[in-house]
């Protein structure tokens, strides 16, 4: 069997490792560690960021500079992936190197919600850039079963034929990786003492001021903990306005931007609990990350969370800061309880993991390969 030749749309890998991040050099690591896959090619538009050292290093991976994701001088490719949001029209040039096209919907959030963007006319043109690149590309790709729903829902131009279920890995992290305590915390003034972790962007569906009521809750019922939010900011909408009104006057809570690697493995290594209040996800690595670390997390099991992450012993209710605190006091309260609640998350990780989806990504380019391909005339 002749091996795959795969070029990896890198344009989001920049300074801050979030989660599209993590997934997409997770997974092109995953397919360059397979014999089927001669070579993976990672399109950049900026240097080799430090947390994607590692994958660069592989005999099998290449990185090319493509600025403005122009690919036109590469050498031709079996397969051309965009793994994560089409929120702009796909490079003709991709099209032309590569013999299939496939992108990746991580899920429909900023589809949905205009108020994460701009203004109007920018939200219209997400949409449009959607549209354009599903209509377009040979495949589309997305990460749970839940996401396949909504793409339907939206009716966006896609054939169910050329839809694919490719869950994300869970595994790339192991629990013993280098940790340092975030500089900026320690500036914000934490010391030491327990405390809750959310980790994530403050886009307004995270509803970190959510967590910031549930840490209050808990106080209020006598538990000594204090609360670090750790995440990116985004300019359009955000949690920040509430968030404010929230922390005016507390010293409990620890505003902190985005960590590097190495403290965001110390946040989850020494958190107490880990909540993870999200109400809009296509995913969720966040609770698979925190159990690498022994670190319990409280959660809302609705749409692809119920999906992926199992039967666990301890589920909030809805997302009322009460339930939310019944949940994290729970687990609080009780280390076996806690335990267990990490092992529910690891037996769930076991069946998601980076080689697998590397597995199942093959299959979709061999099956698209097989097929007739769409020309790239509706994502030229």
């Amino acid at each position: 069997m002749l091996g795959l030749r795969v070029l990896i749309d890198g344009s989001c890998l920049g300074a801050k490792e979030m989660g599209t991040q993590v997934q997409t050099t997770s997974l092109a690591a995953a397919l360059a560690r397979r014999p089927d896959v001669e070579k993976v090619c990672v399109a950049l538009v900026s240097d080799v960021p430090r947390y994607a050292a590692a994958l660069v290093a592989h005999p099998k991976v290449e990185t090319c500079f493509a600025p403005g994701t122009d690919v036109s001088g590469y050498a031709p490719v079996d397969i051309a992936h965009r793994p994560f949001q089409p929120v702009d029209v796909v490079h003709p040039s991709w099209f032309k190197v590569a013999a299939r096209t496939v992108v990746t919907i991580q899920d429909l959030t900023s589809y949905h919600v205009g108020a994460y963007h701009e203004s109007s006319d920018e939200w219209r043109s997400t949409r449009h850039a959607m549209q354009h690149v599903t209509a377009g590309a040979d495949g589309v790709v997305v990460i749970s079963h839940d996401v396949r729903s909504h793409l339907a829902l939206e009716r966006l131009p896609v054939d169910p034929d050329r839809v694919f279920v490719v869950e994300n890995g869970t595994d790339h992290l192991r629990g013993d990786e280098a940790e340092s305590v975030p500089t900026e915390l320690l500036a914000r003034g934490f010391v030491a003492g327990r405390f809750a972790l959310v980790l994530g962007t403050n886009y307004a569906h995270k509803n970190r001021e959510i967590a910031i009521d549930v840490v209050a809750e808990l106080r209020r019922r006598g538990l000594a903990l204090s609360l670090v939010l750790a995440g990116a900011a985004v300019p359009y909408g955000s949690s920040r306005v509430p968030e404010a009104v929230r922390t005016s006057g507390r010293d409990d809570v620890f505003t902190i931007p985005d960590v590097t690697s190495e403290e965001r493995n110390w946040l989850l290594h020494h958190a107490d609990v880990v909540l993870y209040p999200t109400s809009a996800e296509g995913f969720g690595l966040v609770p698979y990350e925190a159990a690498r670390f022994g670190t319990p997390t409280v959660l809302v099991p609705f749409g692809p969370l119920g999906e992926v992450v199992g039967d666990l012993p301890v589920k909030a209710a809805d997302w009322s800061a009460t339930a939310l605190a019944d949940a994290a006091e729970e687990l609080l309260a009780d280390p076996a309880t806690a335990r267990a609640q990490v092992a529910s998350a690891l037996r769930s990780g076991q069946d998601y993991t980076w080689d697998a989806t590397a597995a199942k990504l093959v299959e979709v380019y061999r099956t698209l390969l097989a097929a007739p391909a769409r020309g790239g005339d509706a994502g030229a």
